[in-house]
């Protein structure tokens, strides 16, 4: 078999992040048809398809295999520019996957230096810590943080730290809901809030201590860790809330910690390519060099 254009694979790397053949087509100044020509070619070379047509546009098996090859092969090559002095890193897009109270708490500002150094642009996929590590198995990104530890094929697996999540509610929700103090009885009725329907700390949080199921309790759905401890703050709900957000808002919304010294600590961990890339390298060393700060 004929090696592989990397125009190809640049035009499907386009392609899967724009959701479009016309935006990955002005991304990558071409036109459309170049684009449709370009993946087509492609497939036909491997004989099998890469894509299903649609939105949204889905990656199929065999083509998240080509898109992790292909994004390696963008960041690769955009560094090697960089270093014949032909190119800027300025146009080097990060995509990582993450889970929503790290962006909150901890990630931007781990993130920010090397940002402003490099003149990165990021692209972040937001999901749960027990899911984020799919993106990286479908190709989408080239990193991960996850509550995972099992190194994926390819990949490298760093330990960040524990991320500490204490029972947090209003002072008025507390006087409303738990004027005897917490018990298995009172969290029957005190409504909790998840941050979505995969969002399983709240009900191990109730089964570890309170011997609690799922479907015990009633619960909001809030999909958003800012507006989350909001909902908390304005007296709506009880839920899990990094200590480092506690200790942010606790002010501004008279948290208290409604269960003292009954935490539950998430451990987090940096997943991301095991290539030879100078970025990749700079990007997992601030990290872990942040997250030993930041977590505990």
């Amino acid at each position: 078999m004929a090696a592989l254009e990397i125009k190809q694979l640049l035009a499907l790397v386009a392609v899967v992040e724009e959701q479009s053949f016309e935006k990955a087509a002005l991304r990558l100044h071409v036109t459309q048809s170049a684009i449709s020509q370009r993946i087509k070619q492609l497939e036909e070379q491997l004989g099998q398809p890469l894509l299903k047509r649609g939105t949204p546009m889905v990656v199929t098996a065999s083509g998240q295999k080509v898109l992790r090859y292909a994004k390696q092969v963008e960041l690769l090559q955009g560094e090697l520019l960089q270093e014949l002095g032909y190119g800027e890193l300025k146009s080097t897009r990060l995509s990582i996957a993450i889970n929503a109270d790290s962006l909150a708490a901890w990630f931007l500002e781990a993130i920010q230096p090397l940002i402003e150094q490099q003149d990165l642009l990021i692209e972040l996929k937001v999901d749960d810590q027990e899911k984020t590590h799919e993106f990286l198995k479908s190709g989408e990104v080239l990193g991960c943080i996850s509550s995972s530890d099992s190194a994926m094929q390819g990949c490298d697996c760093q330990y960040l730290g524990d991320m500490r999540y204490l029972c947090v509610a209003s002072e008025r929700f507390y006087q409303r809901y738990f004027p005897q103090g917490v018990s298995a009885a009172a969290f029957k009725q005190a409504p909790a809030v998840d941050f979505s329907h995969s969002d399983e700390m709240q009900s191990r949080y109730l089964a570890r201590y309170f011997q609690l199921q799922q479907h015990d309790y009633p619960q909001h759905h809030i999909p958003s860790s800012e507006k989350y401890v909001e909902f908390i703050g304005r007296g709506l709900a009880w839920g899990l809330v990094p200590e480092m957000q506690f200790q942010q808002f606790s002010r501004d919304y008279e948290l208290r910690d409604i269960n003292p010294g009954k935490a539950i600590s998430v451990p987090l961990y940096w997943h991301s390519w095991n290539v030879k890339s100078s970025l990749i390298a700079q990007l997992s060393e601030t990290l872990q060099g942040y997250a030993q700060k930041a977590l505990r």
